[in-house]
């Protein structure tokens, strides 16, 4: 519950997949989610967040993704 009550009260969640990324995407808090591409059953077309608010970074490793993308990322969720 507080949980719940933290993310509905966030501006936005920067996350791998997790579950505190699936329940801020239900209470509509947007997402930065970051994923590895392959293999298949960790995408983000599998396992992603659900809903229009929310930004999927991915890449064939989730260490060659930079800070700038989620920079970028959050930047374009909060306009």
């Amino acid at each position: 519950m507080e949980l719940a009550a933290f993310l509905r009260k966030s501006r936005l969640l920067v996350s791998n997949d997790s579950g505190p990324m699936h329940l801020a995407a239900i209470l509509n808090t947007p997402v930065v989610a970051i994923f590895r591409k392959s293999p298949p059953y960790v995408s983000s077309r599998r396992w992603g967040p659900v809903g229009s608010k929310n930004l999927v970074i991915e890449n064939d490793s989730i260490a060659r993704i930079e800070i700038d993308e989620v920079l970028n990322g959050i930047k374009k969720l909060l306009g």
